[in-house]
């Protein structure tokens, strides 16, 4: 019985201390999990201070401009390049993000295409061309972004703002009316609705003033169609006109750019549309352009000048007296 008795003592002994230790080896295992994450959280903590002190100069440096770049002043000719664009094109000022309210009430003037215009802007862009062109750069050491920005700046500035027709002077395609694209970058003469929509989404009249105010630059707009006119006519005199095909397709394009007034501000339209290509002066697919009118073959359909054009020219029945392009006699 004794025997049996101090078994059991035993038993509850080494059970307590089974115990015992149990509860220890937990505790220095719960205390070991949390030294540990407390250790990683902290040597996160610094890795991340770390990278990110010595990745902020390699993003900034990957976003800098190349010593290349900077030695012949890329950007800088760049910048000069904008501001010549929008010196030039006052008509665009209200798609430069930089401009202001104030400065586009000041500058905002018409397309108005006159030769001497035309040849100042013309000018301006191949004074940089050439000057871009002269750069002495090493292609090798400039970045991939900065290349290409390199080249197309070159190719925008001889293409004259990206505007081969109506704005190369030497040329003369600015005497020869819209092209069969029409397309508003690069003829001026199909982007007019743009012109009048950045002008009224950039000038919200707030007064009496700014209504004045666009009532005025509105008005400006019909100089630089009557200058477009006339620059036809002297297309006309020169020699510098579409022929039949490219002459009327030139028309339906600049028609379905201004779609709504071509078809709901037209003057004696049937009239018009009666009428045969031959008393419009066309033969053996060349185009003739009206003394008075001014415009190439079919632009009279959108016109209203007929009404003050001559009805008869040598005893024939025509709207205005054409001459036959390639041929020596007037009709």
């Amino acid at each position: 019985m004794a025997d049996y008795t101090a078994l059991r003592g035993n038993r509850s002994k080494s059970r307590i201390f089974l115990i015992l230790f149990t509860a220890i080896a937990a505790i220095a295992l719960i205390v070991g999990i949390v030294l540990i994450a407390l250790a990683i959280k902290k040597k996160g903590e610094t890795d991340n201070e770390a990278s990110s002190t010595s990745t902020s100069p390699a993003a900034s440096s990957f976003c800098d401009y190349s010593e290349e770049a900077k030695r012949i002043r890329l950007e800088e000719i760049i910048m000069r390049a904008k501001k010549t664009y929008y010196e030039k094109h006052p008509f665009m000022l209200p798609e430069d993000p930089d401009a202001s309210r104030e400065e586009i009430k000041k500058k905002y003037t018409s397309y108005n295409p006159t030769p001497d215009y035309i040849k100042s802007v013309t000018d301006a862009a191949w004074s940089l061309y050439n000057e871009v062109k002269e750069i002495k750069v090493d292609s090798k050491k400039l970045k991939p972004r900065e290349r290409k920005a390199l080249s197309q700046l070159k190719h925008y500035m001889k293409t004259v703002f990206g505007q081969p027709f109506d704005m190369n002077f030497y040329a003369g395609d600015w005497m020869m009316g819209p092209t069969f694209y029409c397309h508003p970058r690069q003829q001026v003469i199909c982007n007019l609705g743009a012109h009048l929509q950045g002008l009224l989404r950039s000038l919200k009249p707030e007064n009496l003033q700014d209504i004045e105010l666009i009532e005025e630059k509105l008005k400006t707009h019909k100089k630089g169609i009557l200058r477009y006119i006339e620059n036809l006519k002297m297309g006309k005199l020169h020699g510098m006109v579409h022929s039949q095909d490219a002459c009327e397709a030139g028309r339906n394009a600049l028609r379905n750019r201004f779609l709504e007034i071509a078809l709901k501000n037209e003057t004696d339209h049937q009239k018009l549309r009666e009428m045969s290509p031959s008393r419009f002066g066309l033969i053996s697919g060349t185009c003739a352009i009206c003394d008075d009118c001014g415009l190439a073959t079919g632009d009279h359909n959108s016109l209203d000048m007929l009404d003050n054009a001559p009805k008869t020219v040598q005893g024939k029945d025509l709207n205005c007296q054409m001459v036959y392009v390639g041929s020596d006699s007037l009709v």
